[in-house]
């Protein structure tokens, strides 16, 4: 017979075993014997993750793979952050006191800083540049305490080092990446060195084209001709075009044709049988290539498929030429594919209603000077001069609005004339060949904006290159930054400092609205500043319904009119305001 099961002894295999959580931690760091402002720190950095966390300290695992997921979605920085925003300084301290509390408490944490190198890594690392030596810091220390050299790192050894970083690392992800990356690096740069490589995983997405080389020869060869004829490379050809397409446009219509030549193929066309562009424009395989593109976006409106099939009909009637009766068909199925209406997208009114907030807007004017700032204070280095770069770059993309491959290719005394004091202005000067419309533009920065430059060059730049500097954003081997890696830097310092993502081109919209907001109306100002060649660019952009900007040009109307009313008015027989007294009436004396 069953023995009688007391409920009072049930054992809940469900329940996860008990941890320390950060009241623990707490604890332990209020009985330690450290220094009293040190324990004071730590004890502050714990109760203020707890604080941003909002949640009580013994309901928080003092585990660092639970804390990573919780401070990574914090971002006390934001300058929307409630009750009020941290500085970035005081957070980086925040989270150093934090992690010396775990360790306080008796958590694991890796500081392979401040462990010894081996001989063996000390010699390896000191034959390359910082980046390498401070990029693979932590993989050196952790191969010296197991006592592994250079030339025996292995697949398995990166495997036990991806686990020791998830265990004790919150950016374990992104340190494991660039680790990767920079190992690799040296192994392709060094090949008389017996060293493996390493798995990395790229941040790039794979690649969602067939590529040209795949398609046959004769396809190959007629894309080539068409795009040598668009741009207009042989002016004396007997149908050669009245204008060229600008290089950018160029390389659209590359991977447009690439893009069509793919989805034909997705549609069950064999790569064999793409022999040349007339493929693409034929009416049942222009059909096909938009009914595969289309998949993905059902019938709604985009801006890339229609400008897709815009482009295979003009393949159609410039190059192929297949006759009136194609293009008529090609037209009518044109028009059913629905474009993206004129105006903002949504990501860019979402910034834009964001920077409506005046302390969002005051914080992103003044970093410019805040990193450039800081970037002086530090010692010389390609980590300053990044910095000090973002920071530039956001300052002429507020005061200028350029796009951004105009702004990376700035070069003093060629594009950028810097004026001689800081209280008088810069002239920026581009040909007609690097601005997209093709029309040279002039404009010029303000005294403020000069002035943050001529420090920039003289106290960073120079100093850095150890020569006089072309470019204004060098990155140290002559040549400038590319406009991809200088948008990501500004991208990345407005993420960490303000919690806004912000690219370089996104600040042609702030400079625009700014402007319209402060002088509704003023359409063609904002288009001479932007450089649109015509007005209506700039109106398909900005001049949508805005109810907010019309109801505060109301309110400031009606405070002029309050102001009038209020104020008396002047009768119209004294010329100065003042009421005159009755004249007595004059009766003649009786005589």
């Amino acid at each position: 017979m069953n023995a009688h099961f007391d409920p009072k002894h049930i054992i809940n295999p469900f329940v996860a075993p008990i941890q320390q959580t950060l009241a623990d931690v707490l604890t332990a760091v209020l009985v330690c014997n450290l220094p009293q402002v040190q324990k004071r720190d730590q004890a502050s950095a714990v109760k203020r993750i707890g604080e941003l966390c909002r949640k009580d300290l013994g309901d928080i695992p003092a585990d660092i793979a639970a804390l990573r997921e919780l401070v990574q979605r914090l971002d006390p920085t934001a300058v929307d952050f409630k009750p009020k925003p941290i500085s970035h300084k005081t957070w980086s301290n925040i989270r150093s006191n934090f992690l010396a509390a775990l360790q306080t408490a008796g958590l694991t944490i890796t500081r392979t800083r401040r462990w010894p190198r081996s001989p063996g890594w000390q010699h390896f690392l000191e034959r390359h540049s910082r980046r390498y030596r401070d990029g693979l810091s932590r993989f050196a220390g952790f191969c010296t305490v197991n006592e592994i050299k250079p030339e025996d790192v292995n697949a398995s050894v990166w495997e036990a080092f991806e686990q020791v970083l998830m265990a004790s690392f919150e950016n374990a992800n992104e340190i494991k990446r660039d680790t990767a990356c920079l190992w690799n690096k040296l192994v392709d740069s060094s090949p008389d060195v017996a060293l493996e490589r390493l798995p990395y995983t790229s941040r790039r997405r794979p690649p969602t084209r067939i590529l040209l080389e795949e398609f046959p020869a004769a396809f190959q060869q007629d894309v080539e001709n068409h795009l040598a004829w668009v741009q207009l490379e042989d002016p004396y050809v007997p149908d050669a075009r009245d204008r060229p397409l600008a290089p950018g446009s160029a390389r659209l219509r590359k991977q447009q044709i690439l893009s069509a030549a793919t989805a034909l193929v997705q549609s069950g066309t064999s790569c064999d049988e793409i022999t040349s562009l007339a493929s693409l424009v034929r009416v049942p395989d222009f059909r096909a290539i938009m009914k595969q593109r289309m998949q993905k976006h059902g019938l709604k409106e985009n801006a890339y498929e229609y400008g897709l099939a815009k482009a295979l009909v003009f393949i159609a009637e410039e190059w192929v030429k297949p006759g009136d009766a194609v293009m008529r068909e090609l037209k009518q199925l044109l028009k059913r594919i629905k474009n993206v209406q004129p105006g903002l997208t949504p990501k860019n009114r979402d910034l834009l209603k964001r920077l409506e907030d005046p302390v969002a807007l005051a914080a992103l004017i003044d970093l410019p000077d805040q990193l450039l700032a800081e970037a002086e204070r530090q010692p010389l280095s390609a980590l300053s001069l990044a910095k000090a770069q973002a920071g530039i770059a956001i300052c002429i993309g507020l005061f200028v609005g350029l796009r951004p491959a105009n702004i990376a290719t700035l070069a003093f005394d060629e594009t950028l004339f810097l004026a001689d004091r800081n209280d008088q202005e810069s002239l920026i000067e581009l040909p007609g060949e690097v601005v997209k419309n093709g029309d040279p533009f002039a404009t010029v920065l303000a005294p403020e904006a000069t002035a943050l430059v001529r420090r920039y060059k003289d106290k960073i730049l120079k100093p850095y290159l150890r020569k006089e500097p072309k470019f204004v954003f060098d990155g140290g081997k002559g040549s400038p930054k590319p406009a991809t890696t200088l948008s990501g830097l500004v991208q990345r310092f407005t993420k960490r400092r303000l919690g806004i993502e912000i690219s370089l081109h996104q600040f042609r919209h702030i400079d625009a609205n700014i402007l319209l907001d402060e002088h509704p109306g003023a359409y063609e100002s904002a288009s001479q500043f932007l450089g649109h060649k015509n007005r209506r660019i700039t109106t398909d952009f900005y001049a949508g319904p805005n109810p907010a900007r019309a109801a505060r040009l109301h309110a400031d109307t009606m405070r002029k009119v309050k102001a009038s009313l209020s104020v008396p008015h002047k009768p119209k027989n004294s010329p100065t305001g003042q009421a005159t007294k009755p004249r007595p009436h004059n009766r003649r004396k009786a005589r």
